[in-house]
């Protein structure tokens, strides 16, 4: 359990304590909105989202923050998990959630179409993606590599990578506890070759200039 301690500047009085579980699937939600506010054409309505976790409900939440949004399509491969995450989603923001029987339909034709998984594997075909649709992705191991050809502007959160940092120093503490971290499998994706977030918002790299585009993020 990770807890964040928020204090007053003016007095050192302390505020709240947080769990940090809650902020960090918020915060994954709300950047990739910003991300969408770029590069998803403005009468975007229509989403399909691959993925009902923990995860799923805040990159919508955002969303509808930023654009129209009037119906999402969703697959997860529990029917009865899925199910229940669009009466509570539906319930919540007022929006439309209907369930798809495969990823592709969840995400065929949509305007918006968002991964939140837990997939090591990617599984995002290129074909899936047409015209003037924006592509928002939770994680890197989900689009295929020639979703990054098809796109016509690609923009990654972050050029740091987990491996640079601690994604491979488990090791140890995956021998002492007998569990196995899934690392990231290699990619032929060089993200030194795209434009980060910060280089979108101040205008250092385009976003979205037709309607027509295809968007990734």
């Amino acid at each position: 359990v990770g807890l964040v301690f928020l204090f007053s500047s003016a007095t050192g009085e302390l505020i709240a304590i947080l769990q940090d579980g809650i902020l960090q699937k918020y915060a994954v939600g709300a950047i990739n909105a910003i991300g969408a506010k770029y590069l998803a054409r403005q009468n975007a309505k229509i989403v399909g989202l691959i993925g009902a976790g923990n995860q799923a409900g805040p990159q919508i939440a955002a969303l509808e923050h930023i654009r129209p949004v009037e119906e999402v399509r969703v697959f997860s491969p529990k029917r009865e998990e899925t199910e229940a995450f669009c009466a509570r989603m539906q319930n919540e923001l007022g929006i439309d959630f209907r369930v798809a029987e495969t990823p592709e339909a969840a995400v065929r034709g949509v305007d918006i179409a968002i991964t939140a998984t837990n997939s090591r594997a990617p599984f995002f075909k290129a074909d899936w993606l047409t015209p003037g649709m924006h592509l928002s992705c939770m994680q890197r191991d989900e689009p295929l590599p020639a979703c990054f050809s098809r796109a016509d502007v690609s923009v990654f959160h972050t050029r740091m990578k987990e491996q640079e940092y601690v994604s491979s120093d488990f090791s140890e503490m995956e021998r002492r506890h007998d569990f196995i971290m899934r690392d990231h499998p290699e990619s032929s994706v060089n993200w030194d070759d795209y434009p980060d977030l910060g280089e979108l918002v101040s205008g250092q790299t385009r976003g979205r200039t037709r309607d027509d585009e295809i968007t990734l993020f």
